[in-house]
């Protein structure tokens, strides 16, 4: 969907970069048995997921995930126990949670997962060129 900020990243990095762009309709993504035929048809290295849709479907693409060099999550929350299971039995090379306000850009800071302690996952570093800041109620800097 063009109108979700994420899309910037979907369409433009690949092919700013050498890549192509897989477009997967509706009735297939909808089904994680075709949604991940097509993600090995289709050889695609690079995947970025809304945490809701991974969530979802983590059981369903094991083997798609573990051919992909990138695989992205973010949007939400990610849940500890089910990045757990994805890094134990189907890990891509690079399993990145991508944390990024509407407001600021698509990723304003990514965080690499290689594994999961307790707790939760954290939102990471900032990108290149950016700084992040945790402000309280008023709008100040909280140290």
């Amino acid at each position: 969907n063009p109108a979700f900020d994420a899309s910037t990243l979907d369409v433009w990095a690949p092919l700013l970069n050498g890549g192509c762009v897989v477009v997967i309709g509706q009735h297939d993504l909808l089904s994680p048995l075709n949604f991940q035929r097509l993600l090995l048809e289709q050889a695609v290295t690079v995947l970025w997921m809304t945490a809701g849709l991974f969530h979802q479907y983590a059981s369903g693409l094991g083997e798609a995930f573990s051919r992909l060099r990138y695989l992205i999550v973010g949007g939400d929350v990610l849940d500890p126990a089910v990045i757990g299971r994805v890094l134990a039995n189907n890990a891509p090379q690079h399993l990145l949670n991508g944390y990024g306000p509407t407001e600021a850009t698509t990723f304003s800071a990514t965080y690499e997962i290689v594994s999961v302690g307790n707790g939760s996952i954290p939102i990471g570093k900032p990108v290149g060129n950016t700084c992040l800041y945790v402000l309280d109620s008023q709008g100040q800097p909280v140290p």
